[in-house]
């Protein structure tokens, strides 16, 4: 099924954009494709754009029909993992960590962050603590020499800062 010219998403990811779910299987039955990114220079996935909204329920329906949950946008090279922890999804982040969501990978920006780094940045204990559960590397260190914990005491997380340290 091709993108739309005017929106250059699928229609796919118009169905889950708005989590349809029955239609998402719908068009998954007529063989639609999980991971066709849209066609601008993101290329977000359904998956992605679901990570980025908390859409548990239909990326979970994704992921059952094997969405690749370790595909990066073509901009960042952000993982939909990494989407979930930097809007402070943490049910998002159980959810794809269960589909064997990398949470170690890291963007391709000059930072090269992981997902435990953008939550700690922003102070998103809840992500941190399921990151953590899901064998984050809570000694990865980005471009800069600075792990996770660091983010969090530099933007002052106490609360993040202390979980670090638990």
């Amino acid at each position: 099924m091709k993108a739309s010219r005017a929106t250059g998403q699928s229609p796919l990811f118009a169905a889950a954009e708005r989590e349809s779910i029955d239609v998402i299987r719908s068009l998954l039955g007529f063989r639609a494709d999980v991971n066709q990114a849209k066609t601008d220079n993101v290329q977000d996935t359904p998956l992605t754009m679901c990570a980025e909204f908390g859409f548990v329920n239909t990326a979970q329906e994704l992921c059952l029909q094997k969405a690749d949950v370790n595909k990066a946008t073509a901009e960042t090279g952000a993982t939909a993992i990494l989407i979930a922890a930097d809007n402070g999804h943490a049910g998002m982040v159980q959810c794809l960590a269960m589909y064997r969501a990398d949470p170690n990978k890291a963007l391709l920006t000059s930072e090269g962050l992981t997902a435990l780094a953008v939550a700690a940045r922003k102070g998103f204990v809840d992500v941190m603590e399921q990151l953590v559960q899901w064998k984050a590397d809570v000694n990865h260190a980005c471009s800069e020499m600075r792990t996770a914990l660091m983010f969090a005491a530099e933007h002052g997380h106490t609360p993040a800062v202390k979980r670090d340290l638990n």
